[in-house]
């Protein structure tokens, strides 16, 4: 399973890259996205985040003096640490100058950067599954 979530992601970075790499050549395009994170996630087990019933809760919450923003209270669960651990690694792996469009769509035309960036987005996969682990199912309502 863990193959096909990197190979999704992978997908994912190869068109961003390429977004990318076409804006700096000043072409803009608009609302060319794929969300397969999301896919991801829900896979793995993370529920959606149902923003309009958890700010309400959230809000009740935040009223209390116990209330601390990085452990929030069974019931809550935000997807936003995970985006934000993403997309520190797309960073860090940055666009790819590789990348070219073929008839079979993107490829890399050097596979150590393939390697490379499969490999980062491995273990981004099994730190998903340990959070996933770690938070159990009491809090990922």
């Amino acid at each position: 399973m863990k193959k096909h979530l990197v190979n999704l992601l992978f997908e994912q970075y190869k068109l961003t890259s390429f977004v990318c790499k076409l804006s700096d050549l000043g072409v803009e395009m608009d609302n060319l996205h794929i969300h397969n994170y999301e896919i991801v996630l829900d896979i793995i087990g993370f529920p959606k985040d149902d923003e309009e019933q958890q700010l309400k809760r959230l809000q009740a919450f935040k009223a209390l003096t116990s209330y601390d923003v990085k452990n929030l209270p069974d019931g809550l669960f935000s997807r936003e640490d995970l985006y934000e651990r993403y997309l520190t690694t797309l960073i860090n792996l940055g666009a790819d100058d590789s990348l070219v469009l073929t008839r079979d769509g993107l490829i890399m035309k050097k596979q150590e950067d393939e390697h490379t960036v499969k490999q980062a987005l491995a273990k981004h996969i099994d730190w998903l599954y340990h959070q996933y682990e770690s938070t159990g199912n009491r809090s990922l309502v």
